[in-house]
Formats: C-alpha cells, structure tokens, sequence
C-alpha cells in the first residue's frame, strides 16, 4: 500500500512539473489560480491519469519482484546441491576449481536465504530445502559413479559449469 501511494504522489509529481513547465500559457506561472481554475485547467483529471499510470506499475512491479524471487530460490537451491554434492563424482570434481566452488556454493545460499527473506518464509524451511537438495544430489551423484555413464555424467558437468559460471555460454 505505501509503494502504491508513494508511486502515485511521484507519477503525480512528475506530471504536475510537465504541466508547469509545458502546459502554461503566457503568464501562467507568475499567478496562482484559484480553485475553480484549477479545476477548469483539468487538475482532477491530472490526477486521475497519474493515479492510472502508477497502480498498474505498482502491481506489475510486485508481481516481477515475486515471479523473479521465486525463480531465483528455486535455481539457487538447485545449485547449491550440485555445488555441494560434488565431492560425490571425483571424476567431474577435477574438472573445477576448488575456490570457484566454493565460491558458487555459499553464493548459492546467500541467494536462497535473500529469496526466502523476500519471500517471508521461514529462514529454517529454506535451510531444509537447501540441505534436502544437498542429500538429493549426494545419491543421485553416488549412483551416477558407480554406474559411470558418460551421458549422464556429462550432462551434470554442464549443469554445474552453469551454476558456478552463470553468465558465461
């Protein structure tokens, strides 16, 4: 409600100075017209457009801020139970520095925490989801090197290398 209101009174404000500074005529701006004139000169319609134009702003704002915290609980989780289940395939392990690991990993959960704070869970369930990940990968990762599929094993080495280096292609 407050984001809503302060963008309303700053969409207002910037068009109330376009009107000022483009909507006057000669010696508009050396007298102060008095309340009919400003009603007649479209003052209610000013704010109605400003209103118009920041409520849907407001809302499309929160719901991107939402859509892009969950997204980014979700991938960083993800990510943190690759990174931290790793130790588990020693062959795709070499492939990596240790310190970019590292790195990545605690990146991760710095994300998943912020996420979750943003999102007003309870900082005890994102840790459960972190660790669950964690013991999830940990398996996976124990099968995949005792059955050695290359396919597979590869495909989680580009995973990982999209987590440690996420903006890279």
């Amino acid at each position: 409600m407050v984001r809503a209101a302060i963008a309303l009174l700053c969409t207002y404000l910037a068009l109330k100075l376009f009107q000022f500074f483009f909507g006057g005529r000669p010696g508009f701006r050396d007298v102060e017209p008095s309340f009919v004139d400003k009603l007649r000169q479209g003052e209610p319609v000013l704010f109605a457009v400003a209103f118009g134009l920041s409520v849907p702003l407001v809302l499309w704002s929160n719901w991107y801020t939402y859509r892009s915290s969950t997204r980014a609980l979700e991938y960083s989780t993800d990510c943190y139970g690759r990174l931290r289940a790793l130790s588990e395939l020693p062959q795709v392990q070499a492939k990596f520095d240790p310190y970019d690991i590292f790195e990545a990993g605690v990146g991760a959960e710095s994300i998943a925490v912020d996420s979750g704070q943003w999102l007003k869970m309870n900082p005890a369930l994102v840790t459960k989801g972190l660790a669950d990940k964690m013991r999830l990968y940990k398996h996976r990762y124990a099968n995949l090197a005792r059955q050695g599929s290359r396919l597979d094993i590869r495909d989680e080495t580009e995973a990982l290398k999209r987590c440690v280096r996420p903006n890279s292609s």
